[in-house]
Order: structure tokens, then C-alpha cells, then sequence
């Protein structure tokens, strides 16, 4: 009877869970989601059972995909997966009864990959995971940290290896993997490709669109020391307005690398770089294969203290040949953040 019993709470509390609009969690929640009262301790339960047009309000504390003491292979690989058109918000003092009212950098809602011990060589490989998500998925008000994405015996662009902080896929033709990413600090991951993120067209076009974030002193081993977008299907590239790379270090790209990108978009609007490493492009390297580089547009951003070999800001490889970089970046004032 007891067991009977126990069965039926937990199938009654599921589908309250289930069902609800919005998921409210706290770190140390043990209720069902569906109030502050009875805030979930789970933000990957949250998560498992979002549904599009679902909202999960995340109050202040750490949060970890996984927990081991001894991590294993599958431990480090797993992640925060984000459904589409579910929207995700941090910055809540626990009690908030809009998204109006919450506070990101007052109350820190940090998303960590420091799952195992105070080393970093058994941190997640990747904390937060996008796959074919659609352009209302949202993730709002976090701070991303401690992501390894260090498997060197994995394929290019693969999760283990790219996008320690955000990972972001398009699996098939057709489909895309679109979501937005705000107030963010996203900080200290480390990738061999795209530090802090890593957006992958794989067979169809995956890009993010990123308003008013910080990376700050992420790292790639070899490409996108802040962001790599991987465009293998067709032409595409992300956008980010309102953003600040600081620090970020690549071989290729110190803040951002673009692969087939396209030229004649605004990837960066009234964003600041200061202070990125690469040995080719201090703030990005943009690789096309279309031939008028003169089509691709820094619209209103600032750039200061970025140090590459090269000497560039940006560095432009047009038909797979090694051209000059754009001349002339507009040199408006940037924009406070």
C-alpha cells in the first residue's frame, strides 16, 4: 500500500510538473516547479520536461548538469539541454512575480561545468546544449563558466571538443538551431574550438543571436577564442549586438572565427573588443568564399589594447587564399554597455 501510494504522489506531482507554464527553481527546492514555494531543486528535471512556449525562472545560486566524484566519460558529457521554443531565465531573488523584476548581476544564477573535483581536467565538456531549437528559445541572465571541451580523438565539431560553454547544432537539412542568448556572462571556458561558444551547421544552418553578453578569457586551441561559427551547409553567421569580448585567445580568431561566413551581414553591432590574443586576427578571422569582402560590416563597434602576429583586427581568408584584412572597420564610438 505505502509503495502504491508513493507511485501515485509522484505520478500526481510529475504531471503538475509537466504541465506547468512556468517551472520556478531554487538550489534548494524540493517541490514540483509549480510556485517559489515549491520551487523544483532541479533545473535539469526543469528541463526534461519543457515543452515549447514553457518558461523555467532560475533564482540565484550554482547549478551543475551533473555531479560525480569520480567523473566518468558520460558524466562530463552531459549538458543543460535547452528545448526549443522553451525559455530559460536567471537573475531572480526567488520570490519575483515577473521577469521585469529580477536582477541578473545582483543575484548571480551561475551554470557551472566545475562538476567533479576543484581541478578543471574532469569539468563538463560542454554545459549548455542547443539542438534544431527554433528562434523563440531563449536562455536570459546566467553566468556560464568552467566548461572543458578538451577531447582531442573527437571529430571536428564535435560536443566534446567544441563549445564548452554553449553548444549549438542544426543535425539535418532543413532544420535550423536558432536560439538567443541574453545578459550573459559567459566566462573561463575552454574549447579547441569556440572558448564559449560553438555553433555547428552540420546539415543545416545553426547560428545565435547574442544580446548584451561579456565573454571574458575563454580559449580555443585552435579557432574562435569567445565563438566559433562552423558554417559547413551554406552561408551563415551569428549576430551580436550590445557585446564585450575581453581577453579571449585563439590561434585564429581571438573573440570570433567565422567559417563561410556571410559578408554581407552585421555579425557585430555597437560590440567593444579589448584586449584578445591571436596569432591571426586579433578580434576575429572570417573565412568566405565570396569574393567582395568589402560587403561585411562591423557596424558602430570599438576596438582597444587587441594584439595579434598580423597585426589585424580582423583577418579575412576570401577563396582560400590569404587576402588582406578589411581596411576599414567603422570606427564609430562603441556603445555602453
Amino acid at each position: 500500500m505505502k509503495q502504491f501510494l508513493l507511485i501515485t504522489i509522484s505520478l500526481l506531482a510529475f504531471s503538475i510538473f509537466s504541465t506547468a507554464q512556468t517551472i520556478y527553481v531554487k538550489t534548494d527546492g524540493k517541490g514540483n516547479g509549480e510556485s517559489w514555494d515549491t520551487a523544483t531543486g532541479s533545473l535539469s528535471s526543469a528541463l526534461k520536461v519543457a515543452t515549447s512556449g514553457t518558461e523555467i525562472w532560475v533564482a540565484s545560486g550554482t547549478y551543475f548538469p551533473s555531479l560525480c566524484k569520480h567523473c566518468t566519460k558520460a558524466d562530463r558529457a552531459t549538458s543543460f539541454k535547452i528545448p526549443s521554443g522553451v525559455k530559460v531565465y536567471g537573475g531572480f531573488a526567488g520570490h519575483e512575480s515577473s521577469t521585469r523584476n529580477r536582477n541578473p548581476k545582483r543575484n548571480t544564477t551561475m551554470l557551472s561545468g566545475q562538476i567533479g573535483s576543484d581541478k578543471i581536467f574532469d569539468n563538463s565538456q560542454t554545459i549548455v546544449l542547443f539542438e534544431n531549437v527554433s528562434d523563440e528559445t531563449l536562455l536570459d541572465g546566467f553566468t556560464i563558466h568552467g566548461g572543458l571541451a578538451d577531447n582531442k580523438e573527437g571529430g571536428d565539431g564535435h560536443a566534446s571538443r567544441s563549445g564548452a560553454g554553449i553548444y549549438n547544432i542544426a543535425t539535418e537539412a532543413g532544420e535550423k538551431s536558432v536560439p538567443s542568448i541574453r545578459n550573459c556572462l559567459i566566462y573561463e571556458n575552454n574549447a579547441a574550438e569556440g572558448g564559449a561558444i560553438f555553433s555547428f551547421s552540420d546539415g543545416g544552418i545553426a547560428a545565435v543571436n547574442v544580446v548584451n553578453c561579456v565573454f571574458l578569457k575563454n580559449k580555443s586551441e585552435n579557432a574562435g577564442g569567445a565563438v566559433m561559427d562552423n558554417a559547413q551547409n551554406g552561408k551563415t553567421s551569428s549576430h551580436f549586438e550590445y557585446c564585450t569580448f575581453v581577453n579571449n585567445h585563439s590561434k585564429f580568431g581571438g573573440a570570433y572565427f567565422g567559417s563561410n561566413a556571410t559578408m554581407n551581414k552585421e555579425i557585430f553591432t555597437h560590440c567593444k573588443f579589448i584586449s584578445n590574443i591571436s596569432d591571426y586576427g586579433a578580434a576575429g578571422f572570417l573565412s568566405s568564399e565570396e569574393e567582395n569582402t568589402n560587403k561585411f560590416f562591423s557596424k558602430s563597434c570599438s576596438f582597444d589594447n587587441n594584439h595579434s602576429k598580423d597585426g589585424k583586427e580582423f583577418y579575412v581568408q576570401q577563396k582560400n587564399n590569404l587576402n588582406e584584412s578589411i581596411q576599414e572597420l567603422m570606427k564609430s564610438k562603441g556603445t555602453s554597455l
